[in-house]
């Protein structure tokens, strides 16, 4: 019996501790798939702001893009509209020139008595 005493108190401490560790590895399970799903809470919501951040500035850039188009086309249609004045005012001054001529010659003529 004294020897049956201890072999039963040495399997019920080893019983106890194996109960002890099942336990603390059970918590520590429990503790790493806390945190596991946390970090997954955080990473999806990280992921979710950089996808708003970059639907934003999709958003911006198409934008600005469609701005500076608008911008560009009105410029090209202003730099149409001046190229045909400069090309009025050239057959303006060319006109001018014309008559110009004609007049300082019929001058020189009347003044050398020829005309």
């Amino acid at each position: 019996p004294v020897a049956a005493q201890a072999a039963l108190k040495k399997i019920e401490a080893t019983a106890t501790g194996l109960h002890r560790t099942v336990t603390a590895m059970a918590d520590e399970r429990d503790h790493f798939k806390y945190v596991s799903e946390e970090l997954e809470r955080r990473l999806l919501g990280n992921m979710r702001s950089k996808q708003s951040q970059i639907e934003a500035l999709t958003m911006r850039v198409k934008h600005d893009r469609d701005a500076l188009l608008s911008t560009l086309n009105s410029l090209r249609e202003r730099n149409e509209l001046l190229e045909e004045q400069v090309e009025r005012l050239e057959i303006d001054l060319a006109g001018t020139r014309a008559r110009l001529n004609e007049r300082d010659r019929r001058h020189y003529y009347k003044d050398i008595g020829g005309g």
